[in-house]
């Protein structure tokens, strides 16, 4: 499963409208649609309950929230902390010394 799919699945279930949550993540309602579509056919089932033109989460969605939270958090902690290492040497001056010096 991929975490995108999960990331909107969670933008969405914060935010109870895929324009809201389009605008967060910068993807079209449309994008989002199809996104939570995909998402629904890898877990056999759906997420949201669509009441006009709002849409709430039902029993499985409330579980999957619940579940992926913590995980999504951590991803997004771990990257952050790679990119972080990442600009680490970017600001030091390195000097090189042949042995013999």
């Amino acid at each position: 499963m991929e975490t995108r799919l999960l990331r909107v699945f969670r933008e969405v279930a914060q935010r109870g409208s895929l324009a809201e949550a389009s605008k967060t993540l910068f993807l079209t309602p449309s994008a989002l649609s199809h996104s939570l579509k995909a998402l629904e056919t890898e877990l056999g089932g759906k997420v949201f309950d669509r009441v006009g033109n709002r849409i709430v989460l039902n029993h499985l969605g409330e579980q999957l929230l619940g579940r992926i939270d913590g995980p999504l958090d951590e991803i997004e902690r771990a990257v952050e902390s790679v990119k972080e290492i990442e600009k680490w040497g970017q600001d030091r001056l390195r000097v090189g010394a042949a042995a013999t010096f």
